[in-house]
């Protein structure tokens, strides 16, 4: 995962993550209910 800090720093890793979680969250949805 390429990430140019210089440009938007931790920021983009944070939208990385939402973006990979709004991709999987009926699967974080189920595993939330096994929970």
């Amino acid at each position: 995962m390429e990430v140019d800090y210089d440009e938007y720093g931790f920021n983009s890793i944070v939208v990385r993550l939402i973006q990979l979680m709004n991709v999987n969250v009926k699967e974080i949805r189920e595993v939330s209910i096994l929970l």
